[in-house]
């Protein structure tokens, strides 16, 4: 497994890859044991026909544009976790949804609540973008980076779209 440090105006980001997938991406340093214990859990490999490097993928996304193309990465976890992160992945560029959305996409709409525990445990933030869901009240709810960086980057994504 290697791990990268990307450095953008917003964030500081940790990414660990491995078999030329992204496995994890943090905002603080990648502890071992994590890691260890995520790629244990099954997974799903997912790429695109447009794959390209991560550090490309981030510069778009954080020049404020949205990067309509594909990194490889590899999902660690349980069935339910994925179903979640991959009805997440799918929020489009600028958007926002509520927790209850993503249990209503996944065929679960009483799991709200695990779906938030899902969510706090998305180990691939940005490119599975849990920064785009709130609670029903409107509250941001929780995210890794902290809900300043939440709030910078859902401003990030609206700028682009009103310009």
């Amino acid at each position: 497994m290697q791990i990268k440090i990307y450095d953008s105006k917003v964030a500081k980001l940790y990414i660990a890859t491995q078999n030329k997938a992204i496995v994890a991406i943090s905002f603080s340093a990648l502890d071992e044991d994590y890691l260890n214990k995520l790629i244990e859990r099954p997974f799903v490999n997912l790429s695109g026909k447009r794959n390209t490097n991560i550090e490309i993928w981030l510069d778009t996304f954080f020049k404020g544009k949205d990067p309509d193309f594909f990194v490889n990465i590899e999902l660690h976890g349980t069935t339910f976790q994925k179903s979640v992160w991959l009805a997440c992945a799918k929020i489009p560029y600028g958007e926002t949804r509520y927790y209850s959305d993503i249990a209503n996409m996944i065929g679960n709409p009483k799991a709200v609540r695990a779906v938030g525990t899902a969510l706090s445990q998305n180990p691939i933030p940005l490119i599975i973008p849990c920064h785009r869901v709130f609670r029903s009240n409107g509250d941001m709810g929780g995210f890794a980076g902290g809900l300043n960086l939440k709030h910078s980057l859902l401003n990030l994504e609206r700028k682009n779209l009103e310009e």
